[in-house]
């Protein structure tokens, strides 16, 4: 009797442990995954949980590749974005704001036009989708972000480290598609950047000479300068055309004093000798060198251009000045101190000398995940 007692009690626990078993495989079963794959001479491969999709040859044969490869299966990534843009836009305004985004879109450089036309006839998503996707950006300020440098002689490898946090306004569901696009283009420096299929660039890019860039958005500078530059360089424009075309912090100095940009940044820039965050207004560009450790988050500090200086992300990066020989595990646990929580979908850390990247991405706090390690000297091999 005791024996089947026991045996009616047991008989509900299990069913009710097997339907939760299989729950979970289900909501297993339904993240998203991109399909591995090949078209042209692009492949989309996994390192451990992360996608990196590579991509060579022209700019209108990437954009296939790319559109192919990732955006066809992720075409959801690109309706919450316009879902997103609608609720940030009001309703009486988008006619203006349509205006201004496809006035943007046509002075895209005919290279970049390509990439993305590319993209739009592979998968099928309408060229005016990704044009707003492309210049949303620059018009709404949503990019926030962390950087931190730290340079040879404050490295306990005795190289330059660069930490970044990426941190976009949430979007539930979105930061499921992030992937690392690795570029490989016929012409220029081949480079990687962590990212969501269908853009140009999210802000953060590293390519084959070491070089390091990641901008943030700021707020107005005092100096006059306006917010906006109509005729300036849309921000994923300006980070790609410096990933391919500029090969240390001094090229990204000269081509920022050769090019106005649309709107007001911080930008970044480490290379395997040298690191710098230039304070960019819509009239000019001023420079800091701070020694051992150099960091960035969502102000200008420079006086002339500051308004304000307060920012709690930014001391907590500035406190590793205090410490003499700072390593990779130092700095991913501050990436983590200043994280966004459910805004922080990218977080990296990379050693400009050997070209190796720590990679964190997917729905955050992502500073709370195991950083892959990516050899990105091997994806830029043009072979």
């Amino acid at each position: 009797m005791a024996s089947a007692h026991r045996m009616r009690l047991s008989t509900p626990l299990a069913a009710s442990f097997a339907l939760f078993l299989l729950v979970l495989e289900v909501r297993a079963d339904d993240a998203f995954r991109y399909p591995v794959g090949r078209h042209g001479l692009g492949e989309l491969r996994y390192h451990h949980d992360i996608p990196v999709l590579i991509v060579r040859g022209t700019h209108a044969e990437m954009g296939d590749q790319i559109g192919t490869l990732a955006l066809k299966p992720a075409i959801k990534a690109m309706q919450l974005v316009e879902r997103f843009a609608h609720r940030q836009i009001p309703a009486n305004l988008w006619p203006v704001a349509d205006t201004a985004m496809l006035a943007m879109y046509a002075q895209f450089p005919f290279e970049y036009r390509q990439e993305l036309e590319g993209m739009a006839e592979a998968s099928g998503v309408a060229i005016k989708s990704l044009a707003m996707a492309n210049t949303i950006i620059d018009l709404q300020e949503l990019v926030g972000c962390s950087s931190l440098m730290v340079a040879a002689d404050h490295s306990a490898a005795d190289a330059p480290i660069y930490g970044r946090n990426m941190d976009l306004p949430y979007v539930e569901g979105l930061a499921e598609f992030s992937l690392l696009i690795v570029y490989v283009p016929n012409n220029g420096h081949a480079f990687a950047m962590p990212n969501l299929p269908g853009f140009l660039m999210l802000a953060s890019g590293m390519n084959d000479r070491g070089l390091a860039l990641g901008s943030q958005s700021v707020g107005p500078p005092i100096d006059g300068s306006s917010r906006f530059e109509p005729n300036g360089v849309a921000s994923g424009v300006a980070g790609r055309r410096l990933m391919e075309e500029c090969a240390d912090v001094d090229a990204v100095n000269r081509w920022l004093e050769k090019n106005r940009l649309f709107r007001c940044v911080s930008i970044a820039a480490c290379d395997p000798v040298r690191q710098a965050v230039f304070e960019v207004t819509t009239r000019r560009v001023l420079t800091r060198h701070d020694d051992g450790v150099c960091c960035a988050t969502n102000h200008f500090r420079i006086p002339e251009l500051a308004s304000s200086t307060d920012c709690r992300r930014y001391s907590q990066l500035e406190a590793l000045k205090r410490i003499n020989r700072l390593d990779l595990t130092d700095v991913k646990n501050v990436l983590h101190a200043v994280s966004q929580g459910k805004m922080t979908v990218h977080s990296m850390v990379f050693e400009p000398k050997i070209q190796r990247l720590h990679l964190a991405m997917g729905p955050g706090p992502v500073t709370e995940k195991s950083f892959t390690l990516i050899d990105l000297a091997e994806h830029f091999r043009r072979n």
